[in-house]
């Protein structure tokens, strides 16, 4: 799965990773994408750091609060630079790989292929309509509070 605000770069990387062979699902921003997740079941998610409405830090605190999606593998891509302080807050919550937008797609295919080598579950299946809401549970990783 993919979630990027730029119109562009979304279509560019998700037309990019098909044609190296990924199902891909695109989403244009962090809570298009957290449904996503919870409705596709990806098996890894490239996500922009700066996103309007969840960036991609948010995006990867909602998807640990959740157990069923705690050891979902999230690659971070982004223009900031290396030292950028929310990098650290990202290798916090674990599972996470980051990459400069400056990279070739030979770069992400390669980085999405390392992750999902560790795990051989099967790729994006539905369990859902696609139009199904935002759970309770994804609403409340948002919020920062727990679900009932």
């Amino acid at each position: 799965m993919v979630a990027e605000d730029g119109v562009d770069a979304l279509a560019m990387l998700g037309l990019m990773l098909e044609f190296h062979g990924f199902d891909v699902v695109m989403t244009g921003d962090g809570c298009e994408a957290l449904n996503a997740v919870l409705v596709y079941k990806p098996d890894a998610v490239v996500s922009d750091m700066n996103m309007p409405h969840l960036d991609g830090l948010g995006l990867c605190r909602a998807v640990r609060a959740l157990p069923a999606t705690a050891l979902l593998s999230v690659i971070l891509w982004s223009s900031a630079e290396a030292d950028d302080p929310r990098f650290l807050d990202a290798v916090e919550l674990g599972g996470v790989e980051f990459l400069s937008k400056s990279l070739a797609i030979t770069e992400i295919d390669a980085a999405l292929r390392r992750i999902l080598a560790a795990d051989d579950t099967s790729r994006m299946q539905p369990v859902a309509e696609a139009g199904e809401a935002l759970s309770s549970q994804a609403l409340a990783a948002i919020s920062g509070t727990a679900a009932a």
